[in-house]
């Protein structure tokens, strides 16, 4: 049961959300989407961005990289 549940979890693919809206209106997820306020925007590049850390290991700038574990769809058709 364990096992089934977990293959129709990975299965799960999101395709009527405000963000799929958003990719279908822009036509590419680095642009600003239009149905997005300012602040889901920026954080929309938070996600996307990857961070940039000194020389200790502490992040300096950028994003928080996301993006790099949860590949999103860069481009939908």
């Amino acid at each position: 049961m364990q096992s089934a549940i977990a293959q129709c979890i990975r299965s799960i693919q999101s395709f009527d959300s405000r963000f799929d809206d958003g990719l279908v209106l822009a036509g590419d997820i680095d642009t600003s989407f239009v149905n997005f306020t300012q602040a889901e925007n920026n954080g929309k590049q938070l996600f996307l961005d990857p961070p940039f850390f000194d020389s200790r290991g502490e992040r300096m700038s950028g994003g928080w990289g996301g993006a790099g574990c949860h590949n999103p769809n860069r481009i939908r058709h």
